[in-house]
């Protein structure tokens, strides 16, 4: 079995080096406060205890708010891949997190989540892109630093939308290469300079944009849909719903 630190770098293997760091630090001194190996064992007891520690140890309210959000993202790849039962632990109300300044993000429902990815679908190339980017984002990946060697760490529904992805666009499932690269409209494509630079943020607001303005949910982005997996793993009934629509019955 694996240890947590194992998971953890699975995880962070998706994610860009800067981004990495940071998570891989603070992931780290939780796991070794929590001193368990095993994900499902982790408990909003575990999280607390831990916030507490930070609290004592003087740092700053925005400092926990984000070591508590990288713990709580952490988590939900965790529940996203099947190995914590759910719900979130680091998402319990008697955490109480400190206040953030920021302005929350929007979320969307279910039945919106639906009726996007049966808007987008995935017989063209555009649309099993668009696809593919959502169910990635709404299983905690990062598209942008997202690489074919961490696929089999994705939900079903995840890998399904990728290889749909693949055949449409008929790029080579190499496991070194990047899975959303640049495509034409990119000056960098034009110039054949860098033909396999990563997807940008520029590029995935403007495709799940446009997708949404089809669909009817203009506010439709990665950072909305990020947002709307953690207020569905907040919830035993909304982790369920999240599990079963990246966890298709077959």
């Amino acid at each position: 079995m694996q240890d947590l630190n194992q998971h953890l770098d699975d995880w962070l293997h998706a994610r860009p080096t800067s981004t990495a760091s940071a998570y891989r630090a603070t992931c780290r001194q939780f796991i070794t406060q929590t001193a368990t190996q095993d994900l499902a064992a982790i408990t909003p007891g575990s999280v607390l205890d831990w916030k507490n520690t930070l609290r004592r140890q003087g740092f700053s309210d925005q400092t926990i708010i984000n070591s508590l959000s990288r713990i709580s993202r952490f988590l939900d790849y965790a529940i996203a891949s099947g190995l914590h039962p759910g719900p979130n632990p680091a998402r319990d109300q008697h955490i109480n997190r400190p206040h953030s300044k920021h302005k929350p993000p929007q979320t969307i429902t279910l039945d919106q989540i639906n009726h996007i990815l049966q808007t987008a679908g995935h017989h063209t190339a555009s649309g099993a892109r668009a696809s593919a980017l959502i169910l990635v984002a709404l299983a905690g990946a990062n598209p942008l630093a997202l690489r074919w060697s961490s696929v089999p760490n994705l939900p079903p529904a995840a890998r399904t939308a990728l290889q749909h992805y693949a055949a449409r666009t008929k790029k080579p499932a190499d496991q070194d290469t990047h899975i959303f690269i640049a495509w034409k409209a990119s000056p960098l494509w034009r110039d054949k300079k860098h033909p396999d630079d990563p997807i940008s943020r520029a590029q995935i607001s403007s495709t799940l944009g446009r997708l949404g303005q089809r669909a009817g949910v203009p506010h439709l982005s990665q950072r909305t849909l990020n947002a709307t997996a953690r207020h569905m793993r907040r919830t035993p009934r909304g982790a369920a719903l999240l599990h079963n629509l990246l966890h298709p019955a077959q």
